[in-house]
């Protein structure tokens, strides 16, 4: 896990897996995933932009800081174990704009990723 340190990119993290193991017969261990978060948007500031419209009382912002940077290092690791963004209605930590916890659909999906059965 390394910063990105890159204002230019409007993401708080980004994964990339320089070998998509899965998808090409190889062992899933041969993955080799570099999660990069973005301090750019990982921040008060940010934070406090996000939250405006929000009814979250601004005393707890702090709170909310860390609930949403660990939703966006679980985003991240699920892209790192393989997982693609999820599109179905349930709640999920892989939506393209994540702000929950790991959701049992995660469970499932990884599990049926690495043919762990349900």
């Amino acid at each position: 896990m390394t910063d990105l340190k890159r204002k230019d990119i409007p993401m708080p993290g980004i994964t990339f897996v320089k070998d998509d193991a899965l998808h090409i017969g190889r062992k899933a261990s041969k993955l080799n995933p570099v999660i990069n978060l973005n301090p750019a948007f990982l921040n008060k500031t940010y934070v406090r932009k996000m939250l405006q419209n929000s009814n979250i009382p601004e005393n707890q912002t702090d709170l909310a800081l860390n609930r949403w940077t660990l939703a966006i290092c679980e985003h991240e690791l699920g892209h790192a174990m393989g997982l693609k963004h999820y599109k179905g209605k349930r709640a999920s930590v892989m939506r393209e704009n994540p702000g929950v916890p790991i959701q049992p659909v995660d469970v499932q999906n990884a599990r049926r990723l690495y043919h762990l059965g349900h």
